[in-house]
């Protein structure tokens, strides 16, 4: 019988050969889609970057403008009248533009926890922020809701007062970089009473201001995070300044921000309990 042998050795050399093309395309195949995810981050960095540029733009030209605008008015000439609300309004949505956080933005949402904007320690926007509660001060003592900044168009949409009150608990006792203004946190303290507080207007205020300001101290309840944050930083500052003992800084700070008494009984120990 003659003996009939078969070589394998191309066959073997075929399917090594397969595998190495194989191989080679997998490579191939993965280089490229790495090569794309690479390209597709890279334009979403440079997106998000030329869109914060345009942002800090953008608020910097709001925040000259209103210096231009509006600074005057919150040191008014002797004899001058009142501003009117409508105008109040057009002055506090410029300069939330210019100072807050876009909304749904990763630093608006730690605002809405309970955290603080270094505003005291940027000069321009410090005066900026003084002069609106200036302006806001005085429209809020008026007893005449032409002239009352919650009698305008805030006392139909009270959207705008409560991005006022975020604005006002981030500026208080930031507790970063220089030393606090005192008389900034003083002031900001007393719009926060004047902005949520019933009858803390003069002779009480009127019965259309009252009830927005009710609104907003019931929307505020709802979500007293920053109010109470601010009031925990200016009782640890009361408390390190040795101006009262801890087992009442809750007190002193609830003093120091009226705006954190609730109109009932219950959500009043709500608070203190929260301060305490």
């Amino acid at each position: 019988m003659r003996d009939v042998s078969v070589s394998l050795g191309g066959a073997s050399l075929k399917a090594q050969t397969r595998q190495d093309v194989l191989r080679a395309a997998e490579e191939q195949r993965a280089a490229r889609s790495d090569a794309r995810l690479k390209q597709r981050a890279a334009t979403t960095i440079q997106r998000g970057w030329r869109g914060a540029v345009a942002r800090r733009r953008s608020r910097a030209a709001w925040l000259s403008e209103w210096m231009q605008r509006y600074a005057g008015t919150a040191a008014p000439a002797p004899g001058a009248g009142l501003v009117p609300a409508v105008e109040v309004e057009r002055a506090v949505q410029l300069l939330l533009a210019a100072l807050l956080p876009a909304p749904a933005s990763a630093s608006r949402l730690t605002l809405e926890r309970g955290g603080t904007l270094p505003l005291q320690q940027q000069p321009e926007q410090r005066r900026a922020a003084a002069a609106l509660t200036a302006l806001l001060t005085r429209s809020l003592r008026s007893i005449d809701p032409a002239t009352n900044y919650l009698g305008g168009p805030a006392a139909a949409d009270t959207s705008q007062p409560l991005r006022l009150g975020l604005l006002c608990c981030a500026v208080i006792a930031p507790g970063c970089g220089g030393p606090p203004d005192l008389v900034l946190d003083a002031a900001v303290a007393r719009l926060l009473e004047l902005l949520l507080l019933p009858g803390a207007g003069v002779g009480g205020g009127s019965a259309v201001v009252d009830a927005v300001r009710r609104d907003l101290m019931a929307a505020v309840a709802k979500r007293p995070w920053p109010l109470l944050a601010a009031a925990r930083r200016v009782a640890a500052r009361m408390a390190a300044a040795g101006e009262g003992d801890s087992g009442t800084g809750g007190a002193g700070a609830a003093q120091a921000l009226p705006a954190s008494i609730s109109n009932s009984a219950g959500e009043q120990r709500a608070v203190s309990a929260s301060l305490a």
